[in-house]
């Protein structure tokens, strides 16, 4: 139980929040300027994708030693927070383009500000 309320005090600067949302945001075809997800992707993650990732980004953090959340971080929980929230639709499912394909399309694509 400590460890749960460790993770929560763990630090993400806010560029890093503003750059999850948008990665969230972006997986959402009726929100989504990204062609890839337009053409692939029947239903996008929600909000509580956001917290998730956020949540989990925080918590590999402390894990490895560390009180604040990098890019690494994000990167890495991005793909088993996506993974079951993206749902793809016929065409991407018959062509074998699956939700880590549309995770790490938008982690080449959305960018976060510099100075991180």
């Amino acid at each position: 139980m400590e460890a749960q309320k460790l993770v929560r005090d763990v630090h993400i600067n806010t560029e890093l929040v503003e750059w999850v949302s948008n990665l969230v945001r972006a997986t959402r075809a009726s929100h989504s300027e990204v062609k890839f997800v337009n053409e692939w992707v029947r239903w996008g993650a929600g909000p509580r994708a956001g917290q998730a990732m956020i949540l989990t980004a925080k918590a590999r953090a402390l894990l490895s030693g560390r009180f604040a959340v990098t890019q690494d971080d994000i990167r890495h929980v991005a793909y088993p927070v996506l993974r079951h929230r993206i749902l793809m639709n016929f065409k991407a499912e018959s062509e074998g383009v699956t939700s880590d394909a549309v995770t790490a399309h938008l982690l080449e694509t959305i960018s976060i500000r510099k100075g991180i």
